[in-house]
């Protein structure tokens, strides 16, 4: 395709199959299984059984993950264990790098007022000697209505998250007041 691909949505898939299928061009594809995390932003997360399936691709499995550090490999390995019911794990290569002790972590919640709950706490907790700009919350979409839902948490925690003062960075600006 020319391009990198991060993700294949079912339009691009019969694309590529349309074009290519009984042609005898070979198309090779190469990703992340574990990137079937990203299925909300469309991906499809069998692509490569479809390829195995409509093409004869054979897999090939890279099992080193050459980015990341152990702790992101360990968290994406266990994150993928929610999506497939079979996950290839990957091996970090920088095994030596040093991860700092709570650089990466993963929560769940039983409701949505325990999750603004537990941030707004956690970051109230973590503000000193860190600023608002260290800290980033990743939704997947809505962004507004998350911001919502948080909004209350946050000012109960002195943390006001109005858009107006929230700016471009994300940040969350303090104010007085305690959990």
């Amino acid at each position: 395709m020319g391009r990198r691909r991060r993700l294949l949505t079912t339009l691009q898939y019969d694309l590529i199959k349309t074009a290519f299928s009984g042609s005898g061009a070979v198309v090779t594809a190469v990703g992340d299984t574990n990137q079937a995390i990203m299925k909300w932003a469309g991906a499809l997360p069998d692509i490569f059984k479809r390829l195995e399936a409509d093409f004869g691709a054979s897999p090939k499995r890279l099992q080193f993950n050459h980015r990341s550090n152990r702790a992101i490999v360990d968290l994406i390995n266990s994150v993928a264990t929610l999506f497939e019911s079979h996950p290839v794990p990957t091996e970090a290569a920088r095994t030596t790098d040093p991860v700092p002790d709570g650089a990466v972590e993963g929560w769940s919640f039983d409701t949505r007022d325990a999750e603004g709950r537990y941030l707004a706490n956690f970051i109230k907790q973590e503000l000193e000697p860190r600023r608002p700009e260290d800290f980033v919350i990743l939704a997947r979409q809505r962004i507004g209505d998350v911001e919502e839902r948080l909004r209350p948490h946050f000012m109960s925690c002195g943390l006001r998250p109005a858009a107006s003062q929230r700016g471009a960075t994300g940040r969350w600006p303090r104010d007085s007041g305690s959990c």
